[in-house]
């Protein structure tokens, strides 16, 4: 039994289903182009902690992070795609700084 009629045979209207066509898709402007390129030197936005606890927590993840950064060795920053010396400054930035 398809999936047809065992609607149409609970009583339900039968629903065609049309393919949509690419005229109906729309891209918004932001996600089709970029309003900046992302560089090491224009960081992305990073959204804003809610509240006291948010920026804590945002803190203390900075924290963690830069530290990990910093342990990586040159030849596994090279196999990420990250040159030493921006991670370098990256980690010894202080954890209020983005």
């Amino acid at each position: 039994m398809s999936p047809q009629q065992s609607r149409s045979s609970l009583g339900a209207s039968k629903v065609q289903v049309r393919p949509a066509s690419r005229s109906n898709v729309q891209i918004a402007p932001s996600a089709a182009v970029p309003d900046r390129v992302l560089t090491p030197e224009t960081p992305a936005p990073m959204p804003r902690p809610a509240g006291l606890m948010g920026l804590i927590r945002l803190w203390m993840w900075r924290v963690r992070s830069r530290a990990e950064l910093a342990e990586l060795d040159a030849e596994r920053l090279r196999d990420a795609g990250i040159h030493p010396r921006l991670a370098r400054r990256e980690a010894d930035k202080p954890f209020w700084r983005a």
